[in-house]
């Protein structure tokens, strides 16, 4: 969703929401994973009272990711051989990480700011036309 206007013959400010969800993601479980708590390792494992040491890993489509941000742009049109643009992007990416759970027994526990998240962003774009060359 956005907001454009435009102030002066050649000058434009946009502000925008932009909002995305994504579901049913892959997630990798380990459901053989040891119990936090003194004592050996392998016998803390839900399956090590069967012989089973390995990982029981689950894989499946459980987790969730998400992106919203707010952009502002400014723009002024080529006038008097100037060209300017600039925006700002103010934004959070969140998921439930790109790799094994960080914790087994707790699901949530994984859900935070995505490796790629970055909060803002800001840039500035000019063209100049020189005043003097060919055709000046």
């Amino acid at each position: 969703m956005a907001i454009q206007h435009q102030f002066a013959q050649n000058v434009t400010a946009t502000i925008a929401y932009v909002g995305n969800a994504s579901r049913h993601l892959f997630y990798r479980r380990d459901y053989n994973a040891a119990v936090p708590g003194p004592g050996p390792f392998l016998s803390r494992r839900a399956y090590g009272s069967l012989g089973y040491l390995t990982p029981a890993y689950n894989q499946s489509n459980q987790t969730s990711s998400g992106y919203q941000g707010l952009q502002l742009s400014l723009e002024k049109r080529m006038s008097e051989g100037l060209f300017l643009t600039t925006a700002l992007t103010w934004s959070k990416s969140y998921d439930f990480g790109l790799h094994n759970a960080f914790s087994p027994f707790d699901h949530n526990a994984d859900r935070a700011p995505s490796d790629s998240d970055r909060a803002l962003v800001f840039s500035v774009g000019h063209v100049w036309e020189l005043p003097f060359g060919a055709n000046k």
